[in-house]
C-alpha cells in the first residue's frame, strides 16, 4: 500500500512540474519527444508535424511562438 501511495506521489510531482515548466522547457521536451519516437518507430513524425505547421497555419502554433519570444 505504501509503494502505491510513493507512485501515486511522484506521478502528482511530475505532472505538477510538467505544468510548471516554462513555455521553452516544455517546447525542447516535446520536441526531445518526439525525436524519440521519430528514431524508433520509422514514421517521420517531426516531418508529418511540420507539413501539418506549414499547409494548415494552426492557431496554436502561432501563440506558441509568440509565447516563446514573449518570454525569452
Amino acid at each position: 500500500m505504501q509503494i502505491e501511495g510513493a507512485k501515486t506521489l511522484i506521478s502528482i510531482l511530475a505532472i505538477h512540474n510538467l505544468l510548471t515548466m516554462n513555455i521553452q522547457t516544455k517546447s525542447i521536451f516535446v520536441l526531445i519527444l518526439f525525436g524519440v519516437v521519430d528514431a524508433v518507430i520509422p514514421i517521420p513524425i517531426i516531418g508529418l508535424v511540420l507539413i501539418y505547421v506549414i499547409v494548415q497555419k494552426p492557431p496554436w502554433f502561432l501563440d506558441l511562438v509568440q509565447e516563446i519570444y514573449r518570454r525569452g
